[in-house]
């Protein structure tokens, strides 16, 4: 009888050390899910407030650790970004691209490029489609290795086509270069998801001079002498003739632009680039051009695009949900 009220008492110890415990484990992954998501959106205090809390309770992962990682990049603590960063890539289990983010910038922040460009191969290696780890190794290649960079940003495009950053870097490296059509296509696609913010009207600024430098030049595909045959259409720009509408004149221009992508000319090499020349193409088809050409330009011609858009709320209002479904499933 004794024996058997031990072992009853033994099971209940064990069993509410159980329940305890599952009770801690569920807490300590409510403190991890929190930290990741205030890491997300940008609020690193409350991230390390959270992460921290949930290394206290034991929970010690690859995805703990990596985000603890990240954090103290942003906090511009370097040294334990880097004994976080190699702490949770040992994790097989738990693997965090955060980690691998992390390092990469940790290494930038001490000018250390070979072991940086390290992080970034086996990063990518790992995460091969994680548009943050892309959007960074485009960023610190595309000046050393064009081809390779604009590779990594194109990617990083096809991952996550609501990241602006990788649209206007990618934009300004090809408008560097001299190659209008592809500075033209990820630089719309950045006003289409900023049409409206201190910015956009100097990036609408160079569209517009360069859509008039690009109509001066005979080639009508580059404003340098090497004209690029990977990707070409049959769009031909009119050059704005002094004193003449500005808004009428860069409707004109953007909605045959996009009408031109309908039959654009894609080697493989250029492969990647079919995610702008399709959406902008299927724009045309539907008949949206029009009204995301509106939607792009309002930044500097807001008077002119607000008239448009009371005379066509319908067709604009098409254009926004059909955005929504084509982009991102929603």
């Amino acid at each position: 009888m004794r024996k058997t009220t031990i072992c009853k008492s033994i099971i209940f110890s064990l069993f509410i050390l159980s329940t305890l415990t599952i009770e801690a484990q569920t807490e300590a992954l409510t403190h991890k899910k929190m930290g990741l998501n205030y890491l997300d959106n940008g609020e690193i205090d409350s991230s390390l407030t959270e992460l921290n809390a949930a290394q206290r309770m034991g929970l010690n992962d690859g995805e703990v650790l990596g985000g603890m990682a990240l954090v103290y990049v942003q906090k511009n603590d370097i040294k334990q970004a880097i004994h976080y960063a190699k702490k949770a890539r040992k994790d097989k289990l738990h693997p965090s691209a955060n980690a691998w983010l992390a390092g990469v910038l940790a290494y930038e922040a001490k000018g250390k490029s070979r072991p940086m460009n390290q992080w970034i191969e086996k990063g990518l290696a790992a995460y091969p489609t994680d548009f943050l780890l892309l959007y960074h190794a485009g960023r610190l290649t595309i000046h050393t290795n064009e081809t390779k960079g604009e590779d990594y940003l194109l990617r990083a495009v096809s991952s996550a086509p609501a990241y602006s950053p990788a649209h206007l870097l990618l934009g300004e490296q090809m408008y560097r270069k001299g190659e209008n059509i592809k500075a033209l296509l990820p630089l719309l696609y950045y006003l289409m998801l900023n049409h409206n913010t201190p910015e956009s009207p100097d990036i609408l600024a160079v569209i517009e001079n360069m859509l008039n430098d690009w109509a001066g030049n005979s080639q009508n595909i580059s404003k340098i002498n090497k004209a690029d045959s990977d990707l070409t259409t049959n769009f031909i720009p009119i050059q704005k003739e002094k004193g003449s509408d500005n808004y009428q004149w860069l409707t004109q221009q953007l909605t045959a632009f996009m009408e031109s992508l309908q039959t654009a000319k894609i080697n493989p090499s250029a492969a990647l680039w079919s995610s702008y020349t399709d959406f902008f193409a299927k724009a045309a088809q539907m008949d949206f051009d029009e009204a995301l050409t509106q939607h792009i330009i309002f930044s500097r011609n807001q008077a002119d695009v607000l008239n448009w858009i009371t005379q066509y709320p319908d067709q604009y209002q098409m254009m926004a949900d059909w955005i929504t479904v084509w982009e991102f499933g929603l």
